[in-house]
């Protein structure tokens, strides 16, 4: 690759030029590969289906809008009931292929791309699904556990994973997880995106027992207490738990109780009604720096009284005196999961101020604000009719566009998985 670097030092090189170098390079034709994979878009799903004496049969659906045969190199593991492995390698191109094993355990688990090679949705099958939760925890290989967690969460992206499973499986088997990136991105998924999917508030209750469970099997000072800890103070709604901490009554033994910290349970207070504004001018008097200023105004947006919210829905549509991050700041705490009520005034609001918002503010400050700002909690189909009424306007803004596309898209799955699984 040195020599194409040379050759097209101080110039412009394309595609075509490239891959005639990486074809002089590696003695190996590269186009065919490109053309399936370069030039064109979408993703295919890979599933397995067990056709009996240790075979089955890997199916590959086109994600492209044109049909076209992507090659898939990955490795297919089937699990038993303990948790044992046995490995297959498999090179496919077609629109499937069959995989021999020793044995395949009815109770157990076969996972395509278990070694996570190549680009592709994984769609496991019904039964193998209802499995996942006691099965995950058993799987040795952390690549093969993140590939199963990436599928159920594909899968409630195309209601395919009913919401329920999911909690189950965080329930049963993130307790005994050993990766911390699987700990922190799933709580997070758990606190800000998975509770959407969900009519009512006691799935959220159970997410938050997984992160006491979580908290009580951490060791002071570690980082997995620290997850947790985030995680508890987002999802609970007990307010005598969070004053404790506050106070340093009962705060988690080896717990820095810094600046964040201080202000996430002040948030968490205010949202739940049990803090006022009295009370974040106190913290904020605790905190008088510029960094105390944000979460401040976080607290603000989060206070659950009509007057606070018409005040801050003023300065977000209104201020133009507001910095980004100021901004950034009241839109992602107005609209909440446990405010739908309050904020349902808003909704329609939202889709006639926010856009008008840039005529006093420009680029991305204006694409990032309706991104963040968007009632993604009211979840049903007269916000969904809001949204596509307020896309088919003609003077849009290009970014506020393109995160209110892309907020409804998420509203559109949210939809289609409570209809299906009757949430």
């Amino acid at each position: 690759m040195v020599s194409h670097l040379q050759r097209h030092a101080y110039g412009n090189a394309t595609l075509t030029d490239l891959l005639g170098s990486w074809e002089e390079s590696s003695g190996k034709g590269v186009r065919g590969w490109a053309e399936a994979w370069l030039r064109t878009s979408g993703l295919d799903t890979l599933s397995c289906h067990p056709k009996g004496e240790g075979t089955v049969l890997i199916r590959r659906v086109n994600g492209s809008p044109v049909e076209v045969a992507r090659p898939h190199a990955l490795t297919v593991t089937a699990y038993d009931a303990q948790g044992q492995a046995e490995s297959k390698a498999l090179l496919f191109s077609g629109g499937e292929a069959a995989v021999s094993f020793e044995r395949v355990d009815p109770e157990g688990l076969v996972l395509p791309d278990s070694g996570d090679e190549t680009w592709a949705k994984i769609r496991l099958d019904a039964a193998s699904l209802e499995r996942v939760p006691t099965l995950l925890a058993r799987l040795g290989d952390p690549v093969a556990r993140a590939v199963t967690w990436g599928a159920l969460r594909e899968g409630l992206l195309d209601a395919t994973v009913d919401p329920e499973l999911f909690v189950r499986t965080i329930e049963q088997a993130l307790p005994e997880e050993s990766d911390l990136t699987f700990e922190n991105v799933l709580l997070k998924g758990a606190v800000f995106e998975l509770g959407r999917y969900f009519a009512a508030a006691g799935d959220r209750g159970r997410l938050s027992a997984v992160a006491v469970r979580l908290l009580e099997w951490a060791a002071p000072a570690s980082n997995r207490q620290l997850i947790a800890v985030r995680a508890l103070i987002a999802l609970t709604e007990d307010a005598a738990l969070l004053r404790g901490w506050l106070s340093g009554d009962t705060t988690p033994s080896g717990l820095v109780a810094d600046e964040d910290f201080r202000w996430r349970l002040t948030k968490a207070l205010c949202a739940l009604g049990q803090f006022d504004r009295d009370h974040i001018a106190a913290e904020r008097w605790r905190d008088p720096s510029s960094q105390g200023a944000l979460p401040a105004l976080r607290c603000h947006a989060a206070l659950p009284d009509p007057s606070s919210k018409a005040e801050v829905w003023r300065l977000i549509t209104t201020d133009d005196g507001l910095s980004n991050y100021e901004v950034y700041a009241l839109a992602e705490s107005f609209f909440r999961h446990d405010q739908v009520e309050l904020t349902a005034p808003y909704v329609a609001r939202y889709f006639t101020e926010m856009p008008q918002t840039a005529r006093i503010r420009t680029g991305w400050i204006v694409e990032r604000s309706t991104a963040l700002g968007y009632p993604r909690y009211s979840v049903d189909e007269s916000t969904l009719m809001l949204a596509d009424a307020c896309l088919a306007r003609e003077d849009l803004d290009t970014g506020a566009r393109r995160s209110i596309s892309d907020a409804t898209d998420d509203l559109r799955r949210v939809l289609a998985s409570r209809h299906r699984f009757s949430r």
